[in-house]
């Protein structure tokens, strides 16, 4: 808050300067005695305080006009905050249709104050005109950045004209990181550019996900240009709109919620890069995100995102960052930068300590005087060049009587030996001897702060104190003002509707040097304090969780970091989501033994085992042992619904590895739990899953019934989300079974169903399962045309929403199609290739298919050995992992590898006596047909080969013809389809 000396009025002028009463800027009159603002003919409402700014700033026209001027000369003889200033000046943009972004009457300049900016008719002669500035800003706190400052210029300017960059800024604490930045900010003042801030925290940024993200998206929604903001952001970005719902109402909501279902990870790094961009159609967009060292991975991700891509942009992305605090973090933001640099995407400027000459510069610009030799070197010797200590240890000079300026010169009032006896040789120890000399009330009042975060509000603040509110503002204000420590930031509105100042410290180290002030027990009981309000005032659960642990409260610590991983998953941030999680789980560790422990552990697991496989595949070692262990606790708990999810991500970790007996083994113990269950969809999820583990052992039979019972015990609930994903896997399947059975019409239409199901659903995964599905049954039935257009969808599915498990299968199968297509070799590559990706992840489901065929294309290049050591691979993991339902075409495309001779005629007797044994009879036609071609010239042998063949080409579905029927027909010498 301000305390304002004057008491005779507005004196903007100085005295014997009295300014006009009559002024004229554009279409406007201002009536200084009949305290009125015309438009022509139109009277223009204002406010009284209003009036009084407008002619301060009028009587000063092209002149900075700081905060404290405009407090003394508008609120002469009151306390008022920032706040009000800056609501006083939005009343008058109002009435003068100006805007921030865009003025014509009122510049804002970052952090100093306002300018009026328009030619003013009436003022006095003595003021001068505004003067457009071609030269770039360079604030006394910045020198010695001249080059930087060009640089950075140069990069907006290029930006400005669609051409996108990135630059980090990079450089030790206290080095002038953030001032550079402000200078950056000041510098596009006035012009049309958008600013987007976004700042990461030390306390509790690392898991938070998306914050600083967010923290920039949300002040564009809460600016000048919110309503164009939101229009954008609700087309090209809803996923983002939800996680901001403080700038909703109802029904927009509603509306976003429908259009963001179901966005995964990848959708949503699209949406953000897509909404920024054409964000920045309109007006250049700068994009701040400071102290990359502490986010969440996420952020680096979206960074990533937007860093990378090629297409034009209005777009400038400045991030800074300590590269020393990345490193022993091992922080991703320290790769990508590298990587962006060295493949020019983005660039590095290093912000580098001062110099003898910038520290004489900065001394000679504050005192006005230059500074003698001795005392430069002092002050850099002392220093190092650190921007944030060199500010500090110059005050501290002046204060202490070390300094002073005499005329046109300054003089040392004591010799070199005693300055430097007075000030130590540890850096940090300049802040701590500054903190020393505050008063005790101060002192108290920023010890309170520093526990809150870099970032705090004076509500908060008084609230620990147990002061008033206006009290702390006010002493805030004079801080601001006095010293370093704090600075004020804006204001901002609390639920209850009330106004509150919004300060942050000037560096992190100020806050550093007062928090370890702090004994243990104040400090934790501040910290639990803290938490208290923050939870009133509904924060973030990661946030809370910080707070509460930092307190000794360890029950709410576990709650809030376990409702932060809920929260990390609903934003799609898998890595912040077991990283909260396993926080909690480790303080949960220290706890002692009961029930309500196992609970609590047991719904933590939950979360991380989702995450764990979204992030590392849901075959990960680590996957299997959170569901073991979640599977133990459940059963102490008695089983029931508890188990039903741990024995999904359990079986789907079992499929993923290909262990497929323990699949069916945990399949039937959730169908011996869900066959109790009176729900259908319940109740069906059991036999689904049985009916899975079935199609991979092998058991067509047992499959087929289980799936089509699953179909059938739909019971009207279909209709609902989860009834359309189980009815899809279910036809999926069941397409699968129908095919090995014969019945390739049949086959068609189940996977035709499972696609449909995912589409009115909309949910891409399920779509995606009804691809691949459908992409197999036409590959198996050798239709390429049909297989490339399912594989297609599937991989622009995959790569939208980055299914990692799907985009490997896409791209092998459309190796198989482009071998089948006629380029044999360039098809064979490229499953190759895709198939050591899917191996790397860890998948290990249904490679005996992928082996197998692979190796069929081997044998049309001539790669005979290599598709031989293919079959035996596979065959191989069918004896280790009991994936069976592919296994007798292995051992018939063994024998057409071998051509001839009886390892050829055993390998094709064993598909038929497999194919019949598991009543696949698909199988068995192909491995028929094979056989009477690898026993040439055997007559007796062949003879019984082709009357088996007969029989059962004349037994399966003749409705829809297949390449497979037709090589029937061919051995069989019939020229034309048996109908």
């Amino acid at each position: 808050m301000k305390s304002v000396r004057s008491t005779t009025g507005i004196d903007p002028a100085g005295p014997g300067n009295e300014p006009s009463t009559r002024v004229r800027f554009g279409p406007y009159l201002l009536d200084r005695v009949d305290q009125r603002l015309w438009n022509g003919e139109d009277h223009v409402p204002l406010p009284p305080k209003a009036f009084d700014l407008l002619s301060f700033l009028v009587a000063r026209p092209g002149l900075l006009a700081t905060k404290e001027d405009l407090l003394d000369g508008v609120w002469p003889d009151t306390y008022v905050s920032d706040a009000v200033l800056k609501v006083t000046v939005g009343e008058l943009r109002r009435a003068l249709g100006d805007s921030a972004q865009a003025p014509h009457w009122i510049q804002t300049v970052h952090r100093r104050g306002y300018r009026f900016i328009a030619d003013v008719e009436g003022a006095e002669p003595s003021v001068p005109a505004p003067v457009a500035r071609t030269e770039p800003i360079d604030p006394d706190h910045v020198v010695g950045r001249r080059a930087m400052f060009e640089d950075l210029f140069a990069a907006f300017a290029a930006a400005c004209s669609g051409d996108r960059r990135t630059v980090f800024l990079t450089g030790p604490p206290g080095v002038g990181k953030t001032a550079v930045v402000d200078c950056l900010v000041a510098h596009q003042a006035g012009t049309e550019a958008l600013v987007a801030h976004g700042q990461c925290r030390e306390s509790y940024g690392e898991g938070e996900a998306y914050l600083p993200i967010l923290e920039a998206v949300g002040g564009l929604c809460r600016g000048e240009r919110a309503p164009a903001v939101m229009s954008i952001l609700r087309r090209h970005a809803p996923s983002w709109l939800l996680q901001m719902p403080w700038v909703l109402d109802d029904d927009d909501r509603r509306a976003v919620e429908e259009a963001a279902r179901h966005v995964g990870r990848e959708r949503m790094l699209r949406e953000i890069a897509d909404g920024l961009e054409e964000l920045s159609r309109d007006c250049p967009l700068l994009l701040i995100l400071e102290d990359l060292h502490w986010s969440d991975p996420s952020t680096v991700d979206v960074l990533s995102t937007l860093a990378q891509r090629t297409s034009p942009a209005r777009l400038l992305i400045v991030a800074t960052y300590r590269p020393i605090d990345a490193v022993l973090s091992d922080h991703p933001v320290k790769s990508l930068k590298q990587d962006l640099v060295a493949r020019g995407r983005g660039v590095e400027l290093p912000v580098q300590l001062l110099g003898k000459e910038d520290i004489g510069a900065y001394v000679e610009h504050l005192l006005s005087v230059p500074a003698p030799p001795e005392v430069v070197d002092l002050i850099h010797r002392r220093t190092e060049g650190n921007a944030l200590f060199m500010t500090t240890l110059v005050s501290d000079l002046v204060e202490q009587g070390c300094v002073e300026r005499v005329d046109d010169r300054l003089e040392l009032r004591r010799s070199i030996e005693e300055i430097e006896g007075l000030f130590p040789d540890e850096l940090k120890q300049i802040l701590e001897r500054h903190v020393e000399r505050l008063a005790p009330e101060s002192l108290r009042l920023l010890e309170c702060a520093s526990v809150i975060a870099r970032e705090f509000n004076a509500s908060m603040v008084a609230a620990l104190l147990g002061d008033d509110g206006r009290t702390v503002e006010d002493q805030l204000e004079m801080l601001g003002r006095g010293e370093n420590f704090v600075r004020s930031i804006g204001v901002e509105r609390s639920a209850d509707g009330s106004v509150t100042g919004r300060y942050e410290f000037g560096h992190v180290l100020h806050r550093h040097a007062l928090y370890d002030r702090l004994g243990k027990a104040r400090r934790a009981a501040l910290h639990a304090q803290v938490a208290e309000i923050l939870e009133k005032a509904g924060a973030g659960p990661a946030q809370l969780a910080y707070h509460y642990h930092a307190g000794g409260r360890t029950e709410e610590a576990i709650e809030n970091w376990h409702r932060a991983g809920d929260v990390a998953m609903g934003r799609k941030a898998s890595v912040e989501a077991i990283a909260h999680c396993e926080r909690a789980l480790s303080l949960l560790a220290e706890s002692a033994a009961s029930e309500a422990r196992d609970a609590r552990e047991l719904t933590l697991l939950t979360v991380v085992g989702p995450a764990l496989g979204n992030v590392y595949g849901h075959g990960a070692p680590r996957v299997e042992e959170v569901y073991a262990r979640a599977r133990d606790l459940a059963g102490r708990a008695g089983g029931g619904l508890e188990m039903m999810g741990v024995l999904a991500g359990l079986f789907q970790f079992y499929v993923s590895r290909a262990r497929c007996l323990e699949a069916r083994e945990v399949a039937e113990q959730l169908r011996l739990i869900t066959d109790h269950e009176t729900a259908p969809l319940i109740r069906r999820s059991g036999l689904l899953l049985c009916g899975v583990a079935s199609t991979y052992l092998g058991e067509i039979d047992r499959a087929d019934e289980e799936l089509e019972r699953t179909l059938a015990m739909a019971d009207g609930d279909e209709s609902t989300q989860w009834g359309y994903l189980a009815d899809g896997q279910a036809c999926a399947f069941a397409a699968q079974v129908h095919h090995l059975r014969g019945d390739a019409k049949r086959a068609v239409e189940r996977a035709d169903e499972a696609i449909a199901l995912g589409v009115v659903a909309k949910d891409p995964f399920a779509q995606a399962i009804g691809l691949h599905f459908a992409s197999v049954i036409h590959r198996w039935r050798r239709d390429v045309e049909a297989t490339r257009e399912s594989a297609t969808r599937l991989r622009e599915i995959a790569d939208e929403h980055g299914f990692e498990v799907w985009r490997p299968v896409s791209r092998w199968t459309l190796g198989w199609v482009e071998a089948e297509s006629g380029d044999t070799t360039a098809g064979l590559e490229a499953m190759r290739a895709a198939m050591e990706t899917y191996r790397q992840s860890g998948n290990e489901t249904a490679r005996t298919d992928y082996l197998g065929t692979q190796a069929t294309v081997c044998l049309a290049a001539g790669a005979i050995p290599e598709g031989i050591a293919l079959v035996e691979e596979a065959l191989e993991q069918v004896e280790r992992s009991h994936e069976r339902f592919h296994e007798a075409e292995l051992h018939r495309i063994r024998a057409a590898l071998l051509a001839s001779g009886p390892d050829a005629e055993k390998a094709a007797e064993c598909a038929i006596e497999i194919s019949r044994a598991q009543g696949a009879r698909a199988l068995e036609l192909r491995a028929l047909v094979t056989l009477c071609t690898v026993l040439g010239t055997k007559r007796n042998a062949k003879k019984k080969a082709r009357d088996a063949l007969a029989r059962l080409y004349d037994e399966l579905p003749s409705d829809l013809d297949t390449p497979d029927r037709a090589d029937a027909r061919r051995v069989l010498g019939r020229d034309e389809p048996h109908v």
